[in-house]
Order: structure tokens, then sequence, then C-alpha cells
């Protein structure tokens, strides 16, 4: 019992900073797509 608690522990650690990890990269997404969008109406604007 012990030893499936602590991989039961294990698991949630590596499943919490697993949601981070994706959080941060879908923003990192998110901005990089934000910037590329940006980037273009302004050509679009100057043009």
């Amino acid at each position: 019992m012990q030893r499936y608690e602590k991989y039961l522990v294990l698991i949630i650690k590596f499943a919490v900073i697993f949601a981070h990890h994706i959080q941060l990269v879908s923003a990192i997404l998110l901005l990089y797509f934000l910037d590329e969008l940006y980037r273009s109406t302004i050509l679009l604007i100057f043009i």
C-alpha cells in the first residue's frame, strides 16, 4: 500500500508539472501567433 501511495504522489506531481508546461507552451504559441498576426496587419495597413 505504501508503494502504491508513493507512485500515486509521483503521478500527481508529474501531472501538475505537465499541466503547467502545457499552459506555458500554449501561451508561447498564442503570443507567437498574435505577433505574426500583428505584423501582417501592420504590413497590410502600410501597403
